[in-house]
């Protein structure tokens, strides 16, 4: 298992290329926008073993309803059961676009972030959780960020997050531990 200092390098470092692929013109839509660019920064280390990456997957601690969005781990095969995946790393991403979301869809996205926290916390796991927001409009002020920080304080201080978005017209990360 990857112990935390060295997951945390890693997914800064695929973030760091989320945000170059971002200044150098790529758009974000959707969620699943998100999730792929996040999935070719992975694919694009020739260090990272690509039989590790799962995207929408299960993972051994969580029902078949509950996927997580992007899990690194190895796939574990079960006589009773369908193969799941023993993650060394989980995330659950959110993506607010640029443009084209009404208030209503970005409220949900808001709490969307909370039950993620939630459903994190849920999965009791001791390795390297994540929570990775793409916040193209702005829309996670101060104010929102202070809600989702104290959340996640309450419910589980070993979530770490990242919020990408534009600073000065660059787009930026903010890492929360």
């Amino acid at each position: 298992m990857l112990n935390d200092k060295y997951s945390s390098t890693i997914i800064l470092c695929l973030i760091d290329r989320v945000v170059d692929y971002l200044n150098n013109g790529f758009t974000i839509l959707l969620e699943s926008d998100l999730v792929g660019l996040l999935m070719h920064s992975y694919l694009s280390d020739s260090n990272l073993d690509a039989k590790k990456i799962h995207i929408d997957t299960r993972i051994k601690q969580s029902n078949d309803a509950q996927k997580i969005d992007f899990a690194i781990g190895e796939v574990q095969y079960s006589d009773f059961s369908r193969p799941f995946i023993q993650p060394t790393i989980v995330i659950e991403l959110k993506a607010i676009p640029e443009f084209g979301f009404t208030q209503s869809q970005k409220s949900k996205r808001f709490q969307y972030v909370l039950s993620d926290i939630e459903k994190l916390k849920k999965l009791n796991l001791s390795l390297s959780r994540w929570i990775v927001i793409f916040d193209g409009d702005n829309y996670f002020n101060n104010e929102k960020m202070k809600k989702i920080i104290q959340h996640r304080n309450e419910q589980d201080r070993g979530i770490e997050m990242v919020v990408i978005k534009k600073e000065n017209q660059k787009w930026t990360k903010f890492y929360y531990t």
